[in-house]
């Protein structure tokens, strides 16, 4: 019997810790932490890819809450090809594998100073970018 109460506990833990996922002001986001967020590439793979420009908040609110926006995942804006222009926030300190994948018109961005990562291939295939401005406290 407390083999099964252990199980039933653990099977809910793990149904707790699913990550959150939702969509606001055209950008879709998971939660990270009980105060932080991060961009997400979008599910339906078809809305990004017509956006010209992004402006990435400093936060997001979702059921009466607010949380600090951190990190862009993993390919959050691949193939978005008719994007030009980004706006990233200060408080963004990671920016995920292959996070800008094959943006072609992508020409310059401005990383915010609180940036501290950028993952591997964040701009691979960005065949216009010619100017990426870092900020001080970059570390890879």
């Amino acid at each position: 019997m407390k083999r099964i109460y252990l199980f039933l506990a653990v099977c809910c833990a793990a149904l707790g810790m699913q990550a959150q996922q939702f969509e606001a002001n055209g950008l879709w986001y998971e939660l990270t932490g009980k105060r932080t967020a991060q961009v997400i590439s979008d599910p339906t793979d078809s809305v990004y890819r017509t956006y010209t420009q992004v402006v990435v908040p400093a936060s997001v609110r979702y059921e009466g809450r607010d949380y600090q926006v951190t990190r862009l995942d993993d390919q959050a804006f691949r193939y978005c090809h008719f994007l030009k222009s980004v706006q990233l926030p200060e408080g963004l300190r990671e920016m995920g594998f292959q996070a800008f994948m094959n943006c072609t018109q992508f020409q310059e961005i401005r990383l915010p100073g609180s940036l501290r990562w950028i993952d591997d291939m964040a701009f691979y295939g960005c065949a216009s970018l010619e100017t990426v401005y870092v900020g001080k406290r970059l570390k890879r």
